[in-house]
């Protein structure tokens, strides 16, 4: 995750509260390194909207040819 914001978030799912997720971090972006060859993913938040960019290494192929 990139840019950690100050909110956070609890899992409380069931009755076994040992199993509960407390205290989970939330980010402004999410990037994904090499989805393909040489190219990564970023996901992040745009006025509440869900956006993402391909990130394309100078070289890379972002046709998918062969």
């Amino acid at each position: 995750g990139d840019d950690l914001l100050s909110s956070q978030s609890n899992y409380l799912i069931g009755g076994d509260a040992s199993s509960w997720d407390t205290g989970a971090a939330h980010y402004g972006a999410v990037e994904y390194s090499n989805v393909y060859d040489g190219i990564d993913l970023r996901y992040y938040g745009n006025q509440r909207q869900l956006e993402y960019d391909f990130i394309v290494d100078a070289g890379a192929d972002a046709l998918g040819r062969d």
